[in-house]
């Protein structure tokens, strides 16, 4: 695994942290590591979405 530093804004470290305290993660590297994967997954899906949305109206 690498290591990567960002930077983030007040509110989102606040969030980040929020979210911490409810238990939902142990520490914001792993916060952070999640809300990617989800991101990529949406990403993935959506672009699936409009592939196959497109294949049927060219018909």
């Amino acid at each position: 695994m690498q290591t990567v530093p960002a930077k983030l804004t007040d509110r989102l470290i606040i969030e980040a942290e929020e979210l911490i305290k409810e238990g939902g993660y142990a520490h914001k590297s792993e916060l952070i590591r999640d809300a990617l994967t989800s991101l990529f997954c949406t990403s993935r899906l959506i672009e699936h979405a409009v592939s196959e949305t497109t294949k049927y109206k060219k018909i």
